[in-house]
């Protein structure tokens, strides 16, 4: 008798190890001081060491200030996630945002 895998389910697949989610949090005190771009610089910064090619995240739509900095970075909204967020009693839409970052070159 033969034995043979017919699926897959779990965590990373090797296929998507050049993928990561990421997200960012900046507190209200420090909205408007150049904090989250700080934070993104230094994520962006940081992936030029590893094999990531795409970078993704999610945001609620309304929270226009995260949308912002994210289009700024490079990030491109794909989709929106209708009701993923559930505050109190109230359903909130998401943004789903991705980046394709440079492919790493060899030194010569």
């Amino acid at each position: 008798m033969s034995e043979s895998v017919h699926g897959v389910a779990g965590g990373a697949a090797n296929r998507t190890k050049h993928c990561a989610d990421m997200f960012l949090g900046v507190g209200q005190a420090a909205w408007g001081e150049g904090v989250g771009w700080k934070l993104m610089q230094t994520l962006l910064a940081w992936t030029v060491d590893t094999p990531l090619r795409r970078l993704s995240l999610t945001s609620a739509t309304d929270n226009c200030r995260a949308v912002a900095l994210y289009k700024k970075a490079g990030f491109v909204i794909e989709g929106v996630k209708k009701g993923s967020i559930l505050l109190g009693e109230q359903l909130i839409d998401e943004y789903s945002m991705s980046m394709l970052l440079a492919p790493q070159r060899e030194d010569s």
